[in-house]
Order: structure tokens, then C-alpha cells, then sequence
């Protein structure tokens, strides 16, 4: 059993390995959770590009059953706003040490284009 100040070093160690080991989706239901920022690598199917975005929801598109990460856009000399990642091209995910502290404008948690929400704040943030 880990104790005192080695504990602490062996369970941050631990929870890095884990964190650096998490599935794309697995970091994006944390991220949600935790209000922490994401920086994903993007493929429109002819370029990649990379968004730094606050994450709200994680669902299943009704008709097209992918399932989608709807996210706040804040990358610096862009302009800000809504965006809708399909899972399917997010070519790299990570979790930013940064945080934010309150839903984006307009966030709807009950987007009608989802079939099921996995993963949402709530609006009560």
C-alpha cells in the first residue's frame, strides 16, 4: 500500500499512464466531466486541421448513428463558435491542461440532431 508522499508521486504517476492510455472517447467524456479543454487534430478528408475547443456533448446522430462531439471552438485566430466533430476523423485527441468554468452561449444539452446523448454538461454550470 502506497502512504505518504511516495503515494502521492506513485498515483500521479499512475494517472498519467492512464490519461495518456484513454480512448478517444474515454478522454472525451472526461473532458466533458471535468470542463477541461481538448486540442484535436481534424480531417476534413483532404487536410487536418487543429481546433482547441471546449467540449459540451458527446452523442449518436440520429441518421447517420456516427457519433458526434459538439464542442466550443476557441482556437486563437479563429473564429470562435460552434463545431461538430464526427469521432470517426478526429485524427489525434488531447487533454489540455486548461480549464473552463462555464457553459459557451446558446449550448442546447438536448441537441435535436442526436439520437442519445452519452456525454453533456448540464446548463446548470
Amino acid at each position: 500500500m502506497c502512504q505518504g508522499q511516495r503515494g502521492f508521486v506513485v498515483k500521479s504517476v499512475l494517472n498519467a499512464i492512464y490519461l495518456k492510455n484513454m480512448t478517444t472517447i474515454e478522454k472525451i467524456v472526461y473532458a466533458i466531466t471535468n470542463m477541461q479543454k481538448l486540442e484535436i487534430d481534424y480531417s476534413d478528408g483532404k487536410t487536418v486541421k487543429k481546433y482547441i475547443v471546449c467540449p459540451h456533448l458527446l452523442g449518436k446522430h440520429r441518421q447517420t448513428k456516427n457519433l458526434l462531439l459538439s464542442a466550443y471552438d476557441i482556437t486563437s485566430g479563429s473564429v470562435s463558435g460552434w463545431k461538430t466533430f464526427s469521432l470517426s476523423r478526429i485524427k489525434r485527441i488531447e487533454l489540455l491542461d486548461d480549464y473552463f468554468e462555464q457553459t459557451s452561449p446558446n449550448y442546447n444539452p438536448k441537441d435535436i440532431r442526436m439520437e442519445s446523448i452519452i456525454c453533456s454538461l448540464s446548463t446548470n454550470v
